[in-house]
């Protein structure tokens, strides 16, 4: 609900009914224009999302167009609570189109950014915190599993790629938005350089995130060797980029000391450089479109070697090896 400030703004609606199916289809499409618009902002400079549109987000999810206009649409009474809860929807139920796909894919990472980095200590050292922190790491699970390959009907492309590409870049961009939510998620944890195998439950958790972030960088991959310019992807990408290989940072300090010794920590240590690499090659692209990421790459430069311990979230002592309430899963990683 609106707080009592928000609640001296809410009105009654200015709007008659929609005349016919097309204004109601401009409706909910102007909707969900301004949505997209106002939490990917957010989510690129770092700032928390319109909280209006977080409180109870009734809206149906975006139908095509062509629909409306044959008057032909059935409209699915599911909006952003049917990504939550206990039995959240897969992101084909109901179907949808490719944009509505990204619609939930921003709505999912919203929700769980502002969650990361907007709880205090106190309260993630509690039981709802717990039972929230679980629901949302479900929500993203049933997501992340329910959608297809990138290289899924790469023809269904929303923009005319000339050579054609053989993966479908919408895909990407919503597996990419997923796992960065997982990223997210993981912030709000005491999980840094210095978790090993005896921080107990945390030691998991730091293992499952270092797979989300992987499977992040096997995407790129995949795209880069393709042959598509990171310039030409969603800028969007780029602050997910961003969060992935910081915390492909933190793993590589962990490893340097270990890997002084031989043996597969330096593999590992070799393997992971590369890896953060190929992600700060693409933020260093997409910087041409998108300047704040310049900025972002000296901050992990800095953090890379010492200089800056400041991270894009807020620590936490939730999980810890003196925690009560450690978190754990039955099925670790998606």
């Amino acid at each position: 609900m609106p707080s009592p400030n928000e609640a001296a703004f809410v009105v009654p609606p200015y709007l008659p009914p929609p005349k016919d199916a097309i204004e109601l289809g401009e409706r909910i499409g102007a909707f969900w224009m301004t949505y997209v618009g106002d939490h990917v902002t957010s989510l690129v400079c770092g700032l928390p999302p319109n909280r209006f549109f977080e409180a109870e987000t009734e809206t149906v999810w975006p139908r095509p167009f062509e629909e409306y206009e044959r008057s032909s649409c059935i409209i699915p009474d599911a909006s952003v609570p049917s990504l939550f809860g206990p039995n959240p929807l897969p992101p084909f139920n109901p179907p949808c189109s490719m944009y509505a796909l990204r619609v939930k894919s921003i709505a999912l990472l919203a929700r769980v950014s502002y969650f990361s980095t907007s709880c205090t200590p106190e309260y993630k050292l509690s039981a709802d915190f717990r039972n929230r922190f679980q629901e949302y790491h479900n929500a993203l699970t049933v997501f992340l599993n329910g959608l297809p390959s990138i290289t899924h009907d790469p023809t269904d492309q929303e923009i005319d790629f000339d050579p054609p590409i053989p993966v479908n870049i919408g895909i990407f961009l919503i597996q990419t938005m997923a796992l960065v939510g997982f990223v997210h998620l993981y912030s709000a944890l005491n999980i840094d350089h210095n978790t090993s195998p005896a921080s107990g439950p945390l030691w998991t958790l730091y293992q499952n995130r270092l797979a989300i972030c992987k499977r992040a960088v096997a995407l790129v991959k995949q795209v880069h060797e393709a042959g598509l310019p990171f310039k030409t992807l969603p800028t969007t990408c780029g602050f997910a980029w961003c969060a992935i290989a910081r915390a492909l940072a933190q793993h590589i300090r962990r490893l340097v000391p270990l890997a002084q010794v031989g043996g597969s920590p330096l593999v590992e240590l070799e393997a992971t450089r590369k890896e953060y690499d190929l992600l700060v090659a693409a933020i260093s692209g997409m910087s041409i479109q998108l300047p704040i990421l310049s900025y972002q790459l000296e901050r992990l430069t800095d953090f890379l070697e010492g200089r800056d311990e400041g991270d894009l979230f807020l620590a936490t002592a939730v999980g810890s090896s003196n925690s009560s309430t450690p978190l754990t899963f039955d099925n670790h990683t998606p």
